[in-house]
């Protein structure tokens, strides 16, 4: 095993308990452009890289990828990484599905744009994953609608039968999209559905498609209902500084006379539903700092037709959305840092709380305890470094400069624990890729 030290604050750590195992980990480099790297496509080294390895993405446009049955990070090298999927494609971006225990993937910095008219598919499609999955800095919109018949079934993020997924400081924009029932059902045009899952969400922004649009083609040509920001099958949820905006309802048709086109109802914020299956469970979710909009009605196209009801912030088994109303912690870092380079890692708090740094070269799993008091579980051994008391700010910032560790990447897992006098408060996970800087 490589020993590695890492400079965090005043003092070297030595990170030889860190290192993960496996020392033949590589960097696997894209360019669009094929000036830089052995890549023009992301999918393809994913193809040829090993569990574990390292995705570095230049700037540029690329085509969807699928990560099937391996772990990896891939993360862009600067602004300007876009994955884009055109038109009646009704391919998922980025698809992580069978993820084995002991496996993690971690994503950052993409720009995902679904395709115009995408059928019936999700721009991010997270599948049947034991593994944790981490996406952080993404931005994700859905397909443009045309006229607003012409819909873009497209999810911005689906979620089936997951352990793990963390979503942190993302923007998943579906407000183009629009869905329509007869071709695609109900639990299409959401910002994020989850089903049977465990998905945590730090300080994103959610904002779910409208309901599709009366055409005159099938009467009575009534607006459709918006979509939930959120949608929960089963399993848990957490949402912590995050704002989720229910869709408009659509826009009710006129055309076919004596039926009238009434507008739809506004989707909510977020919406609880039972599993399906012989023994259906109920889905629990707790929220902290964060806001549920309901969507707005759809209008008529004209009297005597009806304006559609407003969304409600939260429908289905609304008992069983927990609150705890602490103002939310947060870590913020660097997602790639090169050696040589300056790290930096800011602490949100409340003044005078006290704050430890968690570092640890595997993923830690968030579970919750009764009182809804973040602790991780880290699947190996890990450091904690004291960062000291939160000014009156409420911002505490620790710059650090990256040391040659010799090799040619280490991804680091970092979260942070705030102490108010009273009870601790685990931060949003992060992730940071340490590069070398030969790439």
């Amino acid at each position: 095993m490589i020993i590695q030290k890492l400079l965090f604050g005043s003092a070297l750590l030595p990170l030889a308990s860190l290192a993960n195992p496996v020392t033949a980990q590589s960097v696997h480099v894209v360019d669009a452009s094929g000036a830089v790297g052995g890549f023009t496509s992301i999918q393809l080294a994913i193809d040829s890289a090993n569990d574990g390895d390292l995705v570095l993405v230049l700037p540029g446009t690329y085509g969807g990828f699928a990560i099937d049955g391996k772990g990896l990070t891939l993360v862009a090298d600067g602004p300007g990484v876009i994955v884009s999927e055109p038109g009646f494609s009704g391919v998922a971006g980025l698809d992580i599905r069978n993820l084995p225990t002991g496996s993690s993937v971690n994503a950052a910095g993409l720009t995902v744009e679904a395709g115009t008219h995408t059928e019936c598919s999700n721009a991010l499609q997270f599948q049947d994953c034991l593994g944790p999955i981490q996406i952080r800095d993404f931005s994700v919109s859905a397909g443009l609608s045309i006229f607003g018949s012409f819909e873009s079934n497209t999810n911005i993020c689906e979620v089936n039968d997951c352990a793990a997924v963390s979503i942190v400081d993302s923007d998943f924009d579906a407000t183009t999209a629009l869905a329509y029932l007869y071709e695609c059902g109900e639990l299409k045009a959401h910002a994020l559905l989850s089903k049977q899952s465990n998905v945590f969400v730090h300080g994103s922004s959610l904002a779910s498609g409208e309901g599709y649009w009366g055409d005159g083609l099938r009467p009575p040509s009534h607006g459709g209902n918006g979509h939930g920001a959120w949608t929960l099958i089963g399993g848990f949820g957490l949402g912590i500084r995050t704002t989720a905006f229910g869709g408009t309802g659509g826009l009710g048709n006129q055309s076919q006379l004596p039926s009238c086109g009434n507008g739809g109802n506004g989707g909510p914020g977020l919406a609880l539903l039972p599993s399906s299956g012989p023994a259906p469970t109920n889905p629990t979710f707790v929220r902290s700092s964060m806001l549920m909009i309901p969507g707005g009605p759809g209008m008529p196209s004209s009297l005597p037709c009806t304006v559609g009801m407003p969304g409600e912030d939260v429908t289905g088994i609304a008992g069983n959305v927990l609150s705890d109303d602490f103002a939310a912690r947060a870590l913020q870092s660097d997602n790639l840092i090169r050696f040589g380079a300056t790290k930096s890692a800011t602490f949100i708090g409340e003044p005078l709380d006290l704050v430890w740094h968690i570092f640890s070269a595997t993923p830690a799993t968030p579970t919750f305890v009764p009182e809804l008091t973040g602790a991780p579980t880290v699947g190996g051994s890990f450091i904690v470094r004291f960062r000291g008391a939160i000014p009156a700010s409420g911002q505490k910032t620790v710059n650090a400069t990256v040391p040659d560790l010799g090799v040619e990447f280490v991804t680091v897992y970092e979260e942070a624990y705030f102490f108010d006098g009273t009870r601790f408060y685990l931060s949003n996970p992060q992730f940071s890729v340490l590069l070398n800087d030969a790439f």
